[in-house]
């Protein structure tokens, strides 16, 4: 029986929910699988999609899987608060979003568990799936629930509610997994765990028992004799080509970073002792230079991006970082694509580099300090002088990067007030030299709170409480200069992170608690309750307070059967280290560790930065001729739950991939010469959109073909039609519309309401606005409607108004005019048939009046 959900989601779902293309699942380049006979895996990324995708762990699992004829693997993604509440109403199912499968039909439920707050995110979709949360629980039938990312290195709290726990990369693993499930025969759940426990890196929680004295953690047993002792991380030895996706998906909606990201090195040989990333992801791995470049260019031909993040913990410490930006950059500058580099160095940012990134680097730059004093730096093992970050600091504003974006920590430990001047003394002389350059600079200032991780030198260290968070924070405030951009994070986000990062297994309780009294997508501030976090922590028994403790060396630890490779007595011996002001001698790479970093502004809802102040006029800036064509473009139901704007980056990437020589605009930020009829409402299909497009050279037919060939399915292109001399935009010439509906009435009652309504002198419409709910008579914007039977019901046809004098919606239409309820409107399927040029009886096309 085929269970997908894909007819309900159409019409109790996708018109009723905010942002409906999170949902869908049809992006350009998602993998669509016949599920017959095949290993099936939903991998489960615990946030909103906007982060999901943003995730490149999760990009490499899904192409590792889908490279295999034998296994299929789809997405799912905790749904927002109003997608939730509709999926509880109507008791559809969590699904996947490239067939629309319940999840719990899937051999595997992998989580990419990336942050510690997103624990009660996986509760809700263990949920929403309809599996039991707590493996002991669960039975034959249900999915196997595994664990994977950087909070694996201490599942313990949230140990009860997996099957399984993966330790490390799991690029190679992945394929390990799914071999184990193809070949489980007739296997249990509690056989094929035990085959999954042979694998390298898999952390089988029922294995093991806390213990417990005194009300605190005091060690792990075994409770079956062939689990080892200690789980060690696995590790790839090399970034292998395959493991990327030459067509990496491309979602239709914005996404956090919303960009081609393309890595090239994995692991860090630095030792900031704050940094779980920096031990977790080590041994430091880089990708040879030629495979990167064919990575970019391969992947921008399929993808359309218009920027590119070459991604590290540590750029700088890429060894073959100027070559990839040598090869890159005349094929990017062409192509009107950005390029960014995360954690740049001081020492590595050379005037050299600056001028080769000059051409394709529209970002800010982000200067970590961390710390405000030479003193403190050291402790932290980053010993960078103040004069190397002033010199970064006016290296980057030199090059005319508009934004500097500084990062600084509060709570540290072995800090003074000394330290905290340090840091409004450190801002007033970067604000100096700021100020004495012309044009507008800004300077961003973020103060976060030190947060104790597991498997780093400080794991032991005390987290300090909210009081004095907010102390630090507002002193700083008070003292920086006034061009300074303060904004701290929240020491409530910081303190429930801790928590929840050292905790033991009694906190599943804990999370489980919290989860039932409405604790979801606590990562995100304006739904994290820390007081009802204080509260079910009580209420089990536990005070919060007791996780933020120091913790004395020789107490044993709730992950020291977890492996990341460093062994704790050189973890201590940094800790003590940092205590004694002196640096780490101890690891291999750690001569040349240290610094912090210059990271691109990584915000794409916040417009770019930055680039030279003036960019000159090139021979081929100066030579665009003025050729502009009309194009007339449709969508179909597949991608109309898409926004006007997912619409347009939708062209924008179609038209690159296809190699179009679209004009661009000149400035700090080019952009593509588009102009786009009146908008198109979110839920609509169309056979009549018309979009302007400023060539570089003469239109030729062809051109047409290659956008055709371009388009993601569902987008179709009917017909284009050159623009010879000057023509006013497409929004000030279309103003009447018409568009087509079913209504589920007899087309007798249909045709009395039509002529009741023409027959009105006015019709008081109640229309939102931003700020308010406003009456407007809408019955002058309504020109024609009519009438018919077909065999799927009464087919409506409506030409209405556009433009600021007699704009009308069709949804108004159908409320005022036919009184149905507004939830009835949004469920039926509305198609724009026409857009027209109203001059007083006479309707013209947008291309008949070229």
């Amino acid at each position: 029986m085929d269970t997908r959900l894909t007819d309900r989601l159409e019409a109790e779902f996708l018109p009723l929910v905010i942002k409906p293309g999170r949902y869908v699942g049809n992006e350009l380049n998602s993998c669509h699988k016949d599920h017959s006979g095949k290993v099936r895996i939903a991998l489960a990324f615990p946030d909103l999609y906007e982060i999901g995708m943003s995730h490149t762990g999760m990009q490499i699992l899904y192409h590792r899987i889908n490279s295999l004829d034998y296994a299929v693997a789809e997405r799912a993604f905790a749904p927002d608060v109003d997608a939730e509440a509709r999926m509880r109403n109507t008791g559809l199912p969590l699904f996947s979003l490239e067939s629309h499968y319940p999840v719990k039909e899937f051999d595997v439920l992998g989580f990419t568990f990336a942050y510690e707050l997103c624990s009660t995110n996986i509760l809700n979709m263990l949920d929403l799936a309809g599996i039991p949360l707590r493996q002991a629980d669960r039975e034959e039938g249900d999915p196997l629930v595994i664990f994977g990312g950087p909070c694996a290195f201490n599942p313990e709290p949230m140990a009860a509610f997996a099957d399984a726990v993966f330790l490390g990369d799991a690029d190679e693993a992945i394929i390990e997994i799914v071999d184990v499930i193809r070949n489980r025969g007739d296997a249990t759940r509690s056989e094929l765990t035990n085959r999954l426990s042979k694998i390298a890196g898999m952390y089988i929680p029922s294995y093991y028992e806390a213990k417990y004295e005194s009300g605190f953690f005091s060690g792990i047993n075994r409770l079956k004799e062939d689990a080892p002792e200690v789980i060690v991380a696995r590790k790839v030895d090399e970034l292998r080509p395959d493991y990327y996706s030459q067509k990496p998906i491309v979602p239709f909606v914005e996404i956090t970073h919303d960009r081609l990201a393309v890595e090239i090195m994995r692991g860090c040989g630095r030792g900031c002792r704050f940094c779980q990333a920096g031990v977790t992801y080590r041994p430091k791995r880089e990708r040879k230079a030629r495979e990167v470049v064919k990575h970019v260019t391969t992947a921008l031909a399929a993808t359309g991006y218009s920027d590119v993040t070459l991604l590290s913990l540590s750029s700088s410490d890429y060894s073959e970082l100027d070559s990839v930006v040598t090869s890159l950059v005349p094929t990017m500058k062409e192509q009107h694509v950005s390029l960014s580099l995360p954690s740049l160095r001081p020492n590595g940012f050379s005037l050299e580099l600056a001028k080769k990134l000059s051409p394709v680097y529209r970002s800010g730059l982000t200067l970590a300090p961390e710390a405000g004093t030479d003193r403190l730096r050291k402790v932290i093992n980053k010993p960078v002088s103040e004069e190397e970050f002033i010199g970064a600091a006016r290296a980057a504003i030199e090059c005319d990067w508009k934004l500097l974006k500084l990062y600084f920590m509060v709570g540290l430990p072995t800090e003074t007030q000394e330290d905290l001047d340090g840091i409004c003394n450190l801002l007033k002389k970067v604000a100096r030299y700021v100020q004495m350059k012309p044009g507008k600079h800004g300077i961003n200032v973020t103060t976060s709170p030190f947060c104790p991780k597991p498997h780093t030198p400080w794991q032991w260290e005390r987290q300090a409480s909210r009081e004095e968070i907010v102390e630090k924070q507002k002193y700083i405030s008070r003292h920086s200069p006034r061009i300074a951009n303060v904004k701290y994070r929240s020491p409530d986000v910081t303190l429930l992170e801790s928590a929840l990062g050292r905790g033991d297994r009694r906190l599943a309780d804990v999370i489980e608690h919290a989860f039932r009294n409405g604790a979801r997508l606590d990562a995100w501030t304006e739904h994290l309750d820390f007081n009802r976090w204080v509260d079910v922590f009580n209420a089990c028994g536990l005070d919060i307070a007791c996780f933020h403790r120091e913790i004395p060396y020789d107490t044993p630890l709730p992950w020291d059967h977890l492996s990341q490779g460093l062994k704790k007595d050189f973890l201590m011996r940094e800790a003590l280290r940092s205590k004694g002001l002196t640096d780490s001698g101890d690891s291999a790479e750690a001569a040349d560790r240290g610094t912090p970093d210059i990271s691109p502004e990584p915000s794409p809802n916040s417009g770019e930065f930055g680039r030279r102040s003036k960019r000159v006029k090139t021979q081929s800036d100066l030579q665009v001729p003025n050729s502009r064509v009309r194009i007339r473009w449709g969508r179909d139901d597949s991608v109309r739950f898409l926004s006007h704007l997912d619409n347009t980056r939708v062209f924008e990437r179609a038209l690159r991939r296809c190699g179009v020589p679209v004009a661009y605009s000149q400035g700090f930020h080019p952009h593509q010469k588009l102009a786009f009829g009146p908008p198109l409402t979110l839920g609509y299909t169309s056979e009549s959109e018309y979009l302007d497009i400023q060539l570089q050279s003469p239109y030729q037919g062809t051109m047409l073909d290659k956008l055709v060939r371009a388009l993601p399915q569902g987008f179709y292109v009917y017909q284009a039609k050159p623009i010879l001399g000057m023509s006013e935009s497409l929004s000030s010439q279309v103003n009447a519309a018409c568009y087509e509906t079913i209504l589920p009435c007899g087309i007798a009652d249909v045709r009395k309401a039509v002529e009741d309504l023409m027959g009105l002198e006015n019709l008081i419409a109640h229309r939102r606005t931003k700020t308010d709910v406003i009456e407007v008579d809408i019955r002058p914007g309504i020109y024609e409607l009519a009438a018919s039977a077909t065999d799927a019901g009464t087919l409506l046809r409506m030409t209405t108004g556009l433009g600021s004098g007699s704009f009308v919606r069709p949804s108004e239409v159908l409320q005022h005019g036919f009184k149905l309820a507004e939830d009835n409107v949004l469920r039926l399927r509305l198609k724009r048939t026409g857009l027209w040029v109203r001059k007083g009886q006479q309707l013209l096309t947008p291309f008949e009046i070229l």
